[in-house]
């Protein structure tokens, strides 16, 4: 998130310690307790499905645009369960 600034920097969704630096889809049934869109830090590098890094879904308005286009293809993109982890980004980030 070198490039990204915030009001306030995201903590990671999975261990509530360390920075957020991606937006992390978990497969639902892999982890029970632990499923969908999440922001995250590194400590999941090695357990996600997806993961988008801040820098590259902001690298400017365009990516956004792209980045979404892109999910939206996905046979198993939940659009709401994407919105709801963005709406808990923009609190954690004081976006409002």
């Amino acid at each position: 998130m070198s490039n990204i600034a915030f009001k306030k920097a995201p903590s990671c969704e999975a261990c509530e310690q360390e920075p957020a630096i991606a937006f992390t889809f978990f497969h639902p049934g892999k982890r029970p307790h632990f499923s969908g869109w999440k922001f995250t830090g590194k400590c999941t590098n090695e357990k996600d499905d997806y993961a988008i890094e801040f820098d590259r879904f902001f690298a400017d308005p365009t990516s956004i645009v792209r980045w979404l286009g892109h999910l939206n293809e996905k046979t198993w993109m939940n659009g709401n369960d994407f919105m709801a982890m963005m709406e808990r980004f923009r609190d954690a980030t004081e976006s409002h």
